[in-house]
């Protein structure tokens, strides 16, 4: 782990909304909260404390959802409800636990960026100050950007906390989080360095300004502000920072990897679990990988033909890093996220879980230009640069499906393939009329209307403790 362990452990209460508690920041060893940020190294510290949230995060659950949620996955274990598409419970702790720690970075956040101009930051250390707050806002925006994307509208606090019932807050429109996360991401390209490098405030791991171009391109075109997506994207490449390298450099299933020179190029932003030292790993038993010497496969969740069926088998060459078959279960297992670890537990790994990488964002490019009515050549050469990366051949005249197509194999198991369905409105088409006819009706009660882009779109459930606390909060998603 590059990055400083968080020094100082800010303390909030299990529930987010309505709690005296969360304003009550308890730093351990230290008296009161104003001295949580009296220099440049405790306001670095309290910037870690943002990324241990997103580490919580990714730890398993919010994969396992959006995951089962698309056309990749399936539940093949009656043991496993609770990630099964047609019946989810606001009621689960699952729930719970994704909307505290996105709201717990936001309130880490908050306090940051209200406390950040009041802390004596030596003339040498500017640079330091510009990078803690550019990185708050990214964090701030990231977290927003996911709770949108996958509840809707959701309560939009901006500043730290200061009585209980400021934490009481209505649901904010759609279009109001999407413009703090748009707001807060165009100040963070403004601060934030273009590169990590190793040193203090600059560890690797942590978001850098091209993180914010990247998360700000995927913002635009998830809500289809094509010509925006395309600048952020082409910002990230024209950078000439990245590049599309051998994925096997990449997922090198190797247990000592960390940050190096041929990963940093692909790897923009990623979710940091890779380092002996760094107590926290992620589970994969979501996407069932069987690659543990110590234990047989996890077997309770599989593949989907569908996924199998747009592989080339033959010629891409990803595919060695991102699945194995199996010739005994005759099935394929994922490989992509496993590092070699020969771990006790055969469901945790080590490994770094990618965000962003530079493929990605040569397909967004890909995407916005094809949407927008740009020239077809465009989008065939920025297609075609993953593509033939990956060993096959060009396509002169792309089409969307094309495109949804290499997404879904280049970002297999990234968490992306939901978001796409359901931003497009192919939930439905992929996935849901695939169901029996009971499930159908179950799940199709949890559609509305995406406000921002007018599309139809599946919503998780809020979950049921914050609606409990909070009254402002308002009513439950739809069908809940």
């Amino acid at each position: 782990m590059k990055y400083l362990k968080l020094l100082i452990i800010i303390t909030l209460m299990t529930s987010f909304i309505g709690c005296k508690d969360l304003i009550e920041v308890k730093p351990e060893g230290v008296g009161t909260l104003d001295n949580i940020m009296v220099d440049a190294n405790t306001a670095v510290m309290a910037l870690n404390g943002t990324l241990d949230n997103m580490t919580s995060v990714y730890q398993r659950d919010y994969q396992s959802y959006t995951y089962f949620a698309s056309d990749d996955g399936y539940v093949k274990s009656p043991n496993y409800n609770w990630v099964d598409y047609e019946v989810l419970n606001p009621r689960e702790s699952e729930f719970l636990t994704i909307w505290q720690n996105f709201y717990a970075a936001i309130n880490r956040c908050n306090i940051i960026l209200s406390r950040l101009p009041n802390v004596p930051f030596k003339t040498a250390e500017v640079s330091i100050k510009n990078t803690v707050k550019g990185q708050a806002l990214f964090i701030r925006a990231f977290s927003y950007y996911s709770l949108l994307r996958t509840v809707g509208g959701v309560p939009l606090i901006t500043e730290e906390l200061t009585t209980p019932d400021a934490a009481k807050v209505a649901r904010a429109p759609m279009i109001e989080v999407y413009n703090r996360v748009v707001a807060d991401l165009l100040e963070a390209i403004t601060l934030l360095p273009e590169s990590m490098t190793g040193q203090f405030s600059l560890e690797y791991g942590k978001p850098c300004k091209y993180a914010a171009n990247a998360l700000l391109a995927d913002v635009y075109l998830t809500y289809e502000k094509f010509p925006e997506a395309l600048a952020q994207a082409n910002a990230v490449i024209s950078s000439a920072k990245y590049a599309i390298m051998p994925r096997a450099l990449i997922f090198s299933h190797n247990v000592t990897k960390d940050y190096n020179a041929d990963y940093n190029k692909d790897v923009i932003w990623d979710i940091n679990f890779a380092g002996p030292s760094f107590s926290q790993r992620f589970s994969y038993a979501w996407c069932n990988i069987a690659k543990t010497p110590l234990a047989g496969p996890v077997g309770s969740f599989g593949i989907s033909q569908s996924f199998i069926a747009d592989l080339d088998l033959v010629n891409d060459n990803r595919l060695a890093s991102y699945l194995e078959w199996d010739n005994v279960q005759k099935v394929y297992w994922c490989l992509k996220l496993w590092n070699g670890e020969p771990q006790m537990d055969q469901a945790l790994s080590f490994t770094n879980y990618p965000i962003y990488r530079i493929p990605e964002m040569f397909l967004i490019k890909a995407e916005a230009i094809l949407r927008s009515n740009g020239p077809i050549a465009d989008v065939a050469t920025a297609l075609n640069a993953v593509r033939t990366s990956a060993g096959l051949p060009a396509i002169a005249n792309p089409t969307l499906n094309d495109i949804l197509k290499e997404r879904r194999v280049e970002l297999c198991f990234e968490n992306k393939r939901y978001y796409d369905l359901n931003r497009l409105d192919l939930l439905k088409e992929k996935k849901v009329n695939l169901m029996n006819a009971s499930a159908q009706t179950t799940a199709l009660r949890h559609f509305g209307k995406n406000t921002i882009t007018n599309k139809d779109m599946f919503f998780f459930p809020i979950p049921q403790a914050e609606i409990n606390a909070n009254p402002k909060l308002g009513g439950q998603n739809p069908g809940y």
